[in-house]
């Protein structure tokens, strides 16, 4: 771990505590084995209040090849390091800073920066029963059955006296049946026994 050029602490693959000063920190990584760190990462914390000021790992560290060396940055106290994200196509972009720490962002699905797009996805088919009207993301997950009701024939919301009557009216269609709960192409005793079944339910 480097310091205005000076070594502060070296080691290997072990927890250290360390009392250090204010600055800006640059933390170099290495493997001997020139395969990366296969998942392994470095943390960062400060002991008083348990807070990480700073985590990555060899395999994608913005300086470095990924396989044998990297470099990690992080400050201690107020002072501005220059760290933060150079990229300005990031939703993050930092115009002030001088080193691009690893902390860019891409804005989801949704415009969040950062986002995973779960804030905006779910059904966006207004014909199914499950439509969201604030989904902008599709997840596939409409579905059409809970809110089917073929008993609630004036589509009122509730099946009552009023969807009886029109049944009846309908009643001996055997051809062209506009009330035919069933579908067996007739309105008949079958299509009063299911409509009787739900009675007083709401859809």
């Amino acid at each position: 771990m480097i310091l205005d050029g000076d070594t502060i602490t070296s080691g290997g693959a072990e927890s250290q505590e360390l009392c250090i000063g204010d600055g800006c920190y640059t933390f170099y990584m290495y493997d001997s084995y020139g395969d990366g760190w296969n998942d392994a990462i470095y943390t960062i914390t400060l002991s008083a209040t348990g807070d990480i000021i700073g985590s990555g790992d060899l395999d994608s560290a913005i300086t470095g090849d990924g396989s044998t060396w990297g470099e990690g940055y992080f400050s201690m106290g107020e002072g501005d390091c220059g760290y933060g994200c150079t990229d300005m196509t990031a939703c993050n972009y930092d115009e002030n800073a001088n080193f691009d720490d690893g902390s860019c962002l891409d804005l989801d699905d949704c415009g969040i920066c950062g986002g995973d797009s779960s804030s905006c996805i779910g059904c966006t088919d207004v014909d199914a029963c499950n439509y969201n009207e604030g989904a902008i993301v599709d997840d596939q997950s409409c579905e059409y059955e809970s809110c089917f009701c073929p008993e609630d024939i004036n589509g009122d919301g509730v099946i009552s006296v009023a969807d009886i009557l029109l049944l009846l009216g309908e009643f001996g269609c055997i051809e062209g049946c506009s009330v035919d709960l069933n579908d067996d192409g007739s309105t008949n005793v079958q299509d009063i026994l299911l409509l009787l079944a739900a009675f007083g339910t709401t859809c």
